[in-house]
């Protein structure tokens, strides 16, 4: 391919289009014409060549750059996405709580000391608020309908008046607020809960009919003051039902945290590194009804799995005691029956008996006052007590057969079991100790129904250190830095056949099909950052940057697990993450594998930066190295986009002078030809 003539693809001015040309000499005057400028073409195709070798090292210089400016950008500023340089990067804390932690709950940065953390919630911050005296609306179900209304057309109990001028006026906490009757209700409610001078939040409910206004913080310091101007908003007869004055009903929340009393005017604050959002009060109060322990009956089960197999001794209730696959086979008497007693009351079963009328016959017989039920979920036989309490009991005595007893079928022995429970509650200060759940006590009808928290209840949690996430953010570093360094390595080895594979002219192309073309360029284009300088210094400063002592501790990479193979190596010395070498220093020592990482700053180089800034400042420079390259080359193309400009003006006029003179040819071989036949007819 390199014989490929190098003619530009001027063809146009070659063109006889516009000229008769040959018509007498029978010439190819378009290649006479073109052979005789091929010496200019000539200089137009070297520079052609020239513009596309520059065109591609810009295109290659530009791919660098940009993979090196979202690299740093991500990782190397304290903006990015994956930024290295933030100290949570490095510090992560899970919390973990053993309480139901619904009242409190707490997240933890980066700051936060690793330990136990116990909360009490006495009292939730309450901020002031004032609501409406009674229901607003004229029949008790609401002044509209929709929120759009204007308060002209609100249906209110109190008629809502205007002023002459149709308006409305009053302040809250001193912000005087002016509505006009063409208002809408939502308008005007959002006007006074934007502003922040008036610092509150006015609502309308339509299920309780009622105004209320909040304070939007405060706690016990929080007020709602109302002073009304014009109509009657608020006041005496006020068409929203509350009164003028200052209202401080607020309260601060109050937490014990760790034995120590913490009371804020907010249910949110941080301290510590330690953000806490209290939802609930854990503690209770003397009025506040604890239950500790629910009533439950006396129960025996089955001592093991009653089975042959271990799963199940039938696939419904309906087979028969017969047919019962047991481990312990159930025996019978001469007369085919088995039979046992359950607190006093004998019950006799044939072999034809189904498993679901014996649990029946024996479930719906008050003597017995049991429940027996079979679960093939635990494959196992239970009996409950229907009464509950600690004198419940279950009694059992086998009489014929083995359902019960010496090797039971049913794995439950014989004899007495007395383990039901009281509930304990707590009701006002006094211990209600009872054998039900259910229970009266001075007109009050009492039904428990789970265990609630215990009095002065702390939740627990906690803090400890997770490194996972910091192992998985180096990892991904080191990954990323790698696809980095291999696009570069790419560039910079990769084989130069720039000598066989010249870029192409535009006719060399017309000769080539599609596919021909993009291998011929591949190849052209291969070896066009071969030995870059700029490149090979860069992967030198990224080298450095790991490989030199870094945050001051005069430790390298190499410390937190990060190791790099030789350069002459398959991978060219792409970095290697050893993940329990990183985290075994963060365990041991964090504050230095941060130090080796983010140590220093951006701007003074020294053993004091760390890897981040280090490596931060040799992508910079490249990038601003890469930037002047790129400009150059730039200035470089439109020099050569003006010399071929003027190579091309000149082709052209030299291509118009060999046509002037093809056409005076052909002119005179016209005349030519002309007296020829002229002559030839007088000797005709």
């Amino acid at each position: 391919m390199s014989s490929i003539s190098s003619t530009s693809g001027t063809n146009s001015t070659y063109s006889s289009n516009s000229r008769i040309t040959g018509l007498y000499s029978n010439f190819d005057t378009d290649s006479l014409v073109k052979s005789m400028c091929s010496a200019q073409q000539s200089k137009i195709d070297k520079q052609e060549r020239k513009k596309t070798t520059f065109e591609w090292y810009d295109e290659a210089v530009t791919d660098v750059a940009d993979a090196v400016k979202e690299f740093s950008n991500t990782y190397c500023s304290a903006l990015g996405t994956s930024s290295m340089l933030k100290s949570s990067t490095y510090s992560t804390n899970s919390v973990n709580s053993d309480s139901d932690s619904r009242a409190v709950t707490i997240t933890a940065s980066s700051t936060a000391e690793a330990g136990n953390i116990s909360v009490k919630v006495d009292q939730l911050a309450v901020q002031a608020n004032v609501s409406s005296s009674g229901k607003v609306s004229a029949d008790g179900k609401g002044i509209s309908s929709s929120n759009t209304t204007t308060l002209a057309n609100l249906s209110f109990a109190n008629k809502l008046t205007f002023d002459s001028d149709g308006e409305v006026s009053f302040s809250i906490n001193g912000k005087s607020f002016t509505f006009t009757k063409d208002t809408t209700l939502q308008s005007m409610i959002n006007t006074i809960n934007n502003d922040k001078d008036a610092n509150v939040t006015m609502k309308y409910s339509r299920l309780t009919d009622t105004f209320t206004i909040t304070a939007d913080s405060g706690g016990e310091n929080s007020k709602v003051s109302i002073l009304n101007s014009i109509g009657n908003a608020f006041g005496t007869g006020g068409a929203f039902q509350i009164a003028n004055g200052t209202t401080q009903n607020g309260q601060n929340s109050i937490a014990v945290i760790n034995g120590t009393t913490v009371e804020k005017d907010s249910n949110t604050y941080t301290a510590d590194g330690i953000t806490y959002t209290l939802n609930a009060v854990t503690a209770s109060s003397d009025n506040s009804m604890i239950v500790k322990q629910l009533a439950t009956g006396a129960s025996v089960t089955s001592s093991s799995s009653v089975s042959a197999d271990g799963t199940e001794i039938s696939s419904d209730n309906t087979a028969t005691l017969e047919s019962l696959s047991l481990k312990n086979a159930l025996t019978f008497d001469s007369s085919n029956n088995i039979s046992f007693s359950i607190n006093g009351k004998t019950f006799t079963f044939s072999k034809t008996t189904t498993l679901q009328d014996m649990l029946d016959t024996i479930n719906d017989d008050s003597d017995a006052s049991v429940t027996m039920k079979y679960s093939r979920l635990k494959d196992a036989f239970t009996i409950t007590s229907d009464s509950t309490g600690e004198d419940s009991s279950v009694t059992i005595v086998n009489k014929s057969g083995n359902a019960f007893g010496t090797d039971s079928a049913f794995q439950i022995s014989s004899g007495v079991t007395k383990n039901g429970k009281n509930s304990i509650a707590v009701i006002e200060g006094v211990t209600v100790d009872c054998s039900t759940n259910s229970y009266t006590i001075d007109g009050i009808d009492y039904n428990l129904t789970e265990v609630t928290n215990q009095s002065d209840e702390y939740v627990n949690f906690t803090i400890s250190r997770d490194y996972s996430s910091t192992v998985e953010a180096v990892s991904k570093f080191v990954d990323s830095l790698n696809t980095l360094l291999t696009k570069m390595n790419t560039y910079v080895t990769a084989k130069d056949y720039s000598s066989d594979y010249e870029p192409l002219t535009d006719d060399q192309k017309e000769e080539m099909t599609d596919s021909q073309i993009e291998k011929w360029e591949t190849k052209a284009k291969n070896g066009i950052l071969r030995y870059n300088s700029n490149l090979e210094d860069l992967v030198t400063s990224i080298k450095s940057a790991f490989f030199s002592g870094s945050g001051g501790t005069g430790k390298t990479s190499a410390s937190v697990g990060i190791s790099s193979g030789s350069y002459y190596d398959s991978d060219k010395g792409l970095f290697v993450l050893d993940e329990n070498a990183l985290s075994s220093a963060l365990e041991s020592n964090p504050e230095e594998v941060i130090s080796i990482f983010t140590g220093g700053n951006s701007t003074a180089a020294s053993s004091d930066q760390g890897i981040v800034y280090k490596l931060k400042n040799a992508l910079s420079a490249y990038q601003s190295t890469a930037s002047d390259s790129i400009d150059s080359t730039e200035d470089k193309i439109d020099d050569i986009d003006d010399e071929i400009d003027d190579l091309q003006d000149k082709l052209e006029t030299m291509a118009d002078k060999y046509y002037k003179k093809f056409s005076a040819m052909e002119t005179a071989l016209s005349k030519l030809n002309s007296q020829s036949s002229y002559i030839s007819q007088l000797f005709a």
